[in-house]
């Protein structure tokens, strides 16, 4: 694998290419160990070159063009871009594209379920019934959850929302309390990886028998989805995007944040619901977002769009 960035150029292995628009190496990506459980499953084939791409941003680099003029089978991995940016622009140096937080797939640029971060432990699972907490979330406030702050307390956000009011909302986070103290759990922070450490997230959410999953600052898609899933939580949402590996989750959707309360009172009172509900989300986690499922999905797609069988 041969490690790109702006500033340097290590030789790691033989796998891929990696490239990074914001001075990172692979080893500092935070889902860098999953990422490699994955490509270590795809098609070992000498006519197929990997590239792995990061960027916060919607722009790609020149690199991308530059490394991909070679006459071997060109497969991107497209990481990070939270913008749901499409980037058709590449299909002319690509044969197949996989880009995570995508709004709208086309031939040949499908979307990619998101690769978790490596440092958020991960435990035994408990039973709903052994959790404590009744409703868990802690993150950071963008503009696209004052909706799901003002359900969580009795506080209403001036309108229009501008900068200054919103910085001014923020600065007010330290005088909310949790609601309900012990039973729920809903903590509001203000800037990324400012609150619970990650060991801490981890134990949450298994003491948590529901995770409250709002919007990221552009996508419905985040990471919590994925840790609550993976760790047993029932999980509240807005509704994911119709992508194949969302298809079957058992998510509880609403339109509104403000039903949470409600559909969280109606799944406490029917205990055998929430235990099979939980049974649904770790068999979806299994079979359509953990490492393994990933892999299996990029082979299928490998082998329906370009006719290369897995290994």
């Amino acid at each position: 694998m041969i490690i790109l960035d702006n500033s340097n150029v290590i030789s790691l292995a033989d796998r891929c290419d990696f490239i990074s628009d914001y001075g990172r190496s692979l080893n500092q990506l935070y889902e860098k160990d999953n990422l490699l459980k994955i490509i270590n499953k795809l098609p070992l084939n000498p006519d197929i070159k990997y590239f792995i791409y990061a960027n916060n941003g919607p722009q790609y680099s020149h690199l991308l063009e530059q490394l991909a003029n070679d006459s071997s089978i060109r497969i991107l991995l497209y990481l990070s871009d939270e913008t749901g940016f499409l980037p058709s622009n590449l299909l002319n140096h690509f044969d197949l594209i996989f880009k995570t937080y995508l709004n709208k797939p086309i031939e040949r640029i499908l979307p990619l379920p998101l690769i978790l971060p490596d440092k958020v432990p991960v435990l035994s699972i408990k039973s709903i019934e052994e959790r404590p907490v009744k409703a868990f979330f802690s993150g950071n406030l963008n503009f696209k959850r004052l909706d799901f702050l003002e359900s969580c307390f009795s506080f209403k956000a001036p309108r229009p929302i501008n900068k200054i009011r919103f910085e001014a909302i923020k600065s007010k986070l330290n005088q909310v309390k949790e609601i309900g103290a012990q039973d729920y759990s809903i903590q509001f922070t203000h800037n990324f990886r400012s609150g619970l450490s990650l060991s801490e997230y981890a134990k949450k959410l298994n003491n948590s028998k529901i995770a409250l999953c709002p919007e990221g600052f552009f996508s419905k898609e985040t990471f919590r989805h994925c840790e609550a899933a993976r760790q047993g939580c029932i999980i509240i949402s807005k509704k994911l995007p119709e992508f194949p590996f969302y298809e079957n989750n058992p998510i509880i959707s609403l339109e509104k944040w403000n039903d949470w309360p409600s559909l969280v009172d109606h799944l406490l009172n029917d205990p055998l619901q929430m235990e099979q509900i939980q049974k649904d989300t770790i068999h979806w986690y299994e079979n359509d977002l953990s490492t393994n499922a990933i892999s299996l999905y990029i082979n299928r797609s490998i082998y329906e769009h370009l006719g290369i069988k897995p290994n």
